[in-house]
């Protein structure tokens, strides 16, 4: 783009910074967290307005960094005690890609809302014929890989499809599996994967006379598979009903509608994810037996990347052509954590972003 010189008449590359502003989870609601900080507010008015926008946050279950949430505590002990640290949502992480996790604890950080695909028209549920066995109706996964229906991006690689096992898992290149949990990263599953709720499971052992207790369904905006009436192997007839959910941006969301696990068979679970099985290896385990957090029915648990800014463009030149500045660069394709962006407009500014002029706003893709 052209920049007149009668801003600046010494305008140089290096002069201008480049702001960008990009479509990604967590980006507009951050925006306006800027906006708070950039306008002429008094301090208390800057803070009430902060402590409004995490509350705006939490009551929409969006992900919160362990920075903004301390921040949010600090705001809390000087304006009032709305929320406790020892109410805040179990969290960890991150882990070696920078993957955290969220529940649905008090206050309610995550939300549960079950999605049911049982009498759903437009669900699959697979037949006992859709899988390999080990056992008939024990230790299986799908013949077949299973259409997501988008691009799901996970530990650094892209997947169209996920294969599922009768253990409660998730696999994406292998169909490598193990009656026997792991913490993870699993070296038994040495691929990506995710342990929705890895177990010896049986599918005939939930109180369904046949083997149809596995369906999916693609909903456009995200990715479901559900376990329904699934049983334990050591624990015949305690149906077990969960699932996960996939989203565009490499979110899982791990729900749980009725977990009810016999003294027998407590403790003995593994749920999380992770890269590969090889040791050092990124992985995130929310429980591994009895190390962690035990599921429970009503329980939601979201693995996300948190949401950084948009990496700075590259090969950025500026050229005086009288009477003018001439700029071209290339917008980045990534945030600084690595997950994958769409940039929606690009704004050039002369001097600091939001302190300083903003010159212009233009369109994405390489400029000029």
């Amino acid at each position: 783009m052209r920049i007149k010189t009668t801003f600046f008449v010494l305008v140089s590359a290096a002069a201008v910074l480049l702001s960008l502003t990009g479509a990604y989870a967590g980006q507009a609601s951050r925006a306006e967290m800027q906006e708070i900080l950039s306008a002429p507010l008094s301090q208390t008015e800057r803070d009430l307005k902060l402590l409004g926008w995490f509350e705006q946050q939490y009551a929409q279950g969006l992900p919160v960094s362990e920075a903004e949430k301390e921040q949010y505590l600090e705001l809390e002990a000087r304006y009032g005690d709305m929320r406790g640290r020892d109410n805040l949502d179990n969290h960890g992480g991150p882990d070696a890609f920078n993957y955290f996790y969220m529940d649905n604890v008090a206050p309610d950080t995550v939300s549960y809302s079950w999605i049911e695909l049982r009498g759903d028209a437009g669900a699959t549920w697979l037949p006992g014929s859709a899988f390999t066995w080990s056992v008939t109706a024990d230790d299986g996964y799908s013949r077949q890989k299973l259409p997501i229906g988008f691009s799901f991006p996970f530990y650094g690689a892209v997947y169209d499809c996920v294969r599922v096992m009768c253990n409660g898992l998730l696999n994406f290149t292998t169909t490598s599996q193990s009656y026997s949990n792991a913490c993870l990263p699993a070296s038994s599953v040495n691929a990506p994967m995710i342990a929705v709720f890895w177990d010896d499971l049986h599918m005939l052992y939930g109180g369904r006379t046949d083997t149809v207790v596995i369906g999916y369904r693609n909903f456009g905006g995200y990715f479901v598979v559900e376990f329904d009436q699934i049983g334990f192997y050591d624990c015949p007839n305690a149906p077990l009903k969960f699932e996960a959910v996939l989203y565009p941006n490499g979110n899982v969301k791990l729900q749980y509608n009725s977990i009810p696990i016999p003294t027998a068979c407590a403790n003995s679970q593994s749920i999380g994810i992770q890269q590969a099985g090889a040791a050092g290896s990124a992985a995130l385990n929310y429980v591994c037996n009895t190390t962690g957090i035990q599921p429970a029915n009503g329980r939601a648990i979201l693995f996300y990347r948190s949401a950084g800014v948009p990496n700075a463009v590259t090969n950025l030149t500026g050229n005086f052509v009288a009477p003018n500045v001439v700029l071209t660069w290339t917008d980045p394709a990534q945030d600084t954590y690595g997950n994958p962006i769409t940039i929606d407009n690009v704004q050039v500014w002369l001097g600091p972003p939001v302190t300083g002029t903003l010159l212009a706003t233009v369109n994405p893709g390489v400029q000029s």
